[in-house]
Protein backbone atom coordinates (compact mmCIF):
# COMPACT_ATOMS: atom_id res chain seq x y z
CA UNK A 1 0.00 0.00 0.00
CA UNK A 2 1.50 3.19 -1.01
CA UNK A 3 2.17 6.34 1.63
CA UNK A 4 -0.23 8.70 1.17
CA UNK A 5 0.83 12.27 1.65
CA UNK A 6 -0.05 13.58 5.10
CA UNK A 7 -1.11 10.40 6.53
CA UNK A 8 -0.02 8.51 9.11
CA UNK A 9 1.67 5.40 8.98
CA UNK A 10 0.55 4.42 12.25
CA UNK A 11 -3.18 5.87 12.12
CA UNK A 12 -3.93 3.54 15.59
CA UNK A 13 -1.60 5.12 16.89
CA UNK A 14 -0.07 3.54 20.18
CA UNK A 15 -2.18 1.34 21.91
CA UNK A 16 -4.82 3.45 24.60
CA UNK A 17 -3.75 2.91 28.21
CA UNK A 18 -0.02 1.57 27.55
CA UNK A 19 1.42 4.27 29.62
CA UNK A 20 -0.55 3.45 32.71
CA UNK A 21 -0.08 -0.52 32.29
CA UNK A 22 3.81 0.06 32.32
CA UNK A 23 3.34 2.78 35.17
CA UNK A 24 1.35 -0.28 37.12
CA UNK A 25 3.66 -2.75 36.17
CA UNK A 26 6.68 -0.96 36.34
CA UNK A 27 6.16 1.72 38.21
CA UNK A 28 8.59 4.58 37.70
CA UNK A 29 11.29 2.03 36.17
CA UNK A 30 12.69 1.26 39.62
CA UNK A 31 11.31 -2.38 39.28
CA UNK A 32 12.13 -2.32 35.48
CA UNK A 33 16.15 -1.45 36.41
CA UNK A 34 15.94 -4.11 39.05
CA UNK A 35 14.58 -6.83 36.57
CA UNK A 36 17.31 -6.21 34.32
CA UNK A 37 19.93 -6.43 37.06
CA UNK A 38 18.10 -9.64 37.95
CA UNK A 39 18.61 -10.53 34.27
CA UNK A 40 22.44 -9.03 33.99
CA UNK A 41 23.52 -10.91 36.79
CA UNK A 42 22.02 -14.41 35.74
CA UNK A 43 25.28 -16.01 33.86
CA UNK A 44 22.92 -18.51 32.69
CA UNK A 45 19.53 -16.28 31.66
CA UNK A 46 19.57 -16.27 27.71
CA UNK A 47 19.07 -12.15 27.65
CA UNK A 48 21.56 -11.76 29.79
CA UNK A 49 23.54 -9.88 27.16
CA UNK A 50 20.58 -8.17 25.78
CA UNK A 51 20.32 -6.80 29.51
CA UNK A 52 24.17 -5.96 29.85
CA UNK A 53 23.61 -3.91 26.73
CA UNK A 54 20.29 -2.24 27.60
CA UNK A 55 21.78 -1.35 31.13
CA UNK A 56 24.99 -0.16 29.88
CA UNK A 57 23.34 2.24 26.70
CA UNK A 58 21.13 3.86 29.95
CA UNK A 59 24.41 4.58 32.15
CA UNK A 60 26.48 5.27 29.28
CA UNK A 61 25.21 6.27 26.35
CA UNK A 62 25.11 4.77 22.89
CA UNK A 63 28.45 4.18 21.74
CA UNK A 64 29.60 6.55 18.64
CA UNK A 65 28.55 4.94 15.61
CA UNK A 66 31.34 5.25 12.67
CA UNK A 67 29.79 6.99 9.50
CA UNK A 68 31.47 5.49 6.04
CA UNK A 69 30.46 8.58 3.76
CA UNK A 70 31.38 8.12 -0.09
CA UNK A 71 30.86 10.61 -2.61
CA UNK A 72 32.11 13.30 -5.04
CA UNK A 73 34.78 15.86 -3.26
CA UNK A 74 32.29 18.35 -4.22
CA UNK A 75 29.70 17.62 -2.14
CA UNK A 76 29.42 19.29 1.44
CA UNK A 77 28.26 17.12 4.37
CA UNK A 78 26.78 19.06 7.45
CA UNK A 79 27.32 17.32 10.71
CA UNK A 80 25.25 18.05 13.97
CA UNK A 81 26.76 17.04 17.50
CA UNK A 82 23.64 17.22 19.82
CA UNK A 83 26.17 15.72 22.66
CA UNK A 84 29.87 16.07 23.16
CA UNK A 85 31.54 13.03 25.21
CA UNK A 86 35.20 14.34 27.04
Amino acid sequence: MPWVKGQSGNPGGRVKGLRAIMHARFGQGEKLIAALHQIADDEKHPKRFDALKLLAAYQFGQPLQALDIAGEPTHRVKVVVHECVP
